[in-house]
């Protein structure tokens, strides 16, 4: 009972999670370096927006963290299996082509095989965020993460079960897709690259800032480096009270998403402090965050 109540936790020490010991040590320091860059006579209490993670909104962030992981584990996760999916499109894979024979190492095609999965990743979870701005039932599931007016590393998980379920979806499909092709194709087991246990891109995304996304420290890239990579402040504008702000910088890893579909939203465009949340949505409580996209298709149809 203790082992499943603390699961959530585990997080800290599970190395495919963004909340990684280490890439929140990482995070640590990358503000610490802003601090002490940027610091304008504040103590590092109020640079690092100490009073946000004991707010009204952080709590529900820490509450959700537990919750959602438990519905996530135990309701959403078991739908979905992986093996099961890749076996399956291995063995329709023969009744369609004959694989074509290609001279490559296993460096080559395991290198090949991690960059295409981590590309198709970030351009899938490009255009499902955005169908999560742009569809109304999506957009009303959406709106619980959005609802956050003060950011920690722990608003990654203030999302709504039926956003685990699509996101699941899109991880399956995506990596069972290029695996078993690979797999058919190269007849050998195929495992992306990883370094010490960690996949690279999970690595590069972690030692990057990427738990800073969600916070109140403002790290920036270079200009031109916002045109292929979304920064953490990028990923804040994102989380703006402002429509035309929030409803864009749809993409993960990757920023040249949103510039060829029109909606990139670079650091230097932003000229002001940042307000978080949504102006129109009202939070009441969780249970009411739940309900409320089947609460609104009944609105709909009356």
């Amino acid at each position: 009972m203790f082992e499943t109540i603390t699961n959530p936790l585990r997080a800290f020490i599970d190395p495919t999670q963004r909340i990684y010991w280490l890439f929140l040590l990482t995070a640590f320091f990358i503000t610490l370096f802003l601090f002490f860059r940027d610091r304008k006579n504040k103590s590092f209490f109020e640079f690092l927006g100490g009073k946000h993670w004991l707010s009204h909104s952080a709590k529900i962030d820490y509450i959700w963290f537990f919750i959602g992981f438990w519905i996530n584990y135990f309701l959403i996760l078991p739908l979905f299996s992986q093996s099961k999916f890749n076996v399956f499109l291995v063995n329709s894979l023969y009744d369609i082509y004959t694989p074509v024979e290609l001279n490559l190492s296993k460096a080559t095609i395991l290198i090949s095989y991690t960059l295409i999965v981590i590309v198709l990743l970030d351009l899938s979870y490009y255009f499902i965020h955005k169908a999560m701005h742009k569809n109304k039932f999506l957009w009303d599931c959406h709106k619980f993460h959005h609802s956050a007016t003060s950011l920690t590393p722990i608003t990654l998980y203030r999302t709504h079960p039926i956003e685990y379920i699509l996101f699941g979806l899109q991880k399956i499909t995506v990596i069972g897709v290029v695996t078993s092709l690979y797999i058919y194709q190269f007849e050998m087991i195929i495992q992306p690259v990883t370094f010490y246990g960690i996949g690279l891109g999970t690595l590069f995304f972690g030692l990057a800032g990427s738990n800073l996304r969600h916070s109140h420290i403002e790290l920036k890239y270079y200009d031109w480096i916002e045109n292929i990579f979304i920064s953490p402040f990028m990923h804040q504008i994102h989380h703006s009270k402002n429509p035309k702000e929030h409803h864009s910088n749809f993409g993960a890893i990757f920023s040249f998403w949103d510039n060829i579909f029109g909606t990139l939203n670079k650091s230097k465009t932003i000229k002001k402090k940042l307000k978080y949340g949504i102006e129109s949505y009202q939070y009441d409580s969780l249970i009411q965050s739940m309900i409320l996209p089947i609460k609104n298709i009944k609105k709909d149809f009356k």
